[in-house]
């Protein structure tokens, strides 16, 4: 009966895991997301910026 309870433990304990390792993976593939997006926002900005300059 102790094992059950045990084993039982640990199947919501790996079921969580799971659960957070798929939050926390997305929410770095998010993040990563951002970062491109303002870098490249960034950038376009920056080719503006050059070409109204040039013109």
């Amino acid at each position: 009966m102790m094992i059950f309870q045990i084993w039982k433990s640990l199947m919501r304990l790996t079921m969580w895991w799971k659960m957070i390792r798929q939050l926390f993976s997305q929410l770095i593939l998010w993040l990563m997301n951002l970062m491109m997006m303002i870098t490249f926002s960034e950038l376009v900005q920056m080719i503006t910026l050059n070409v109204s300059i040039m013109s």
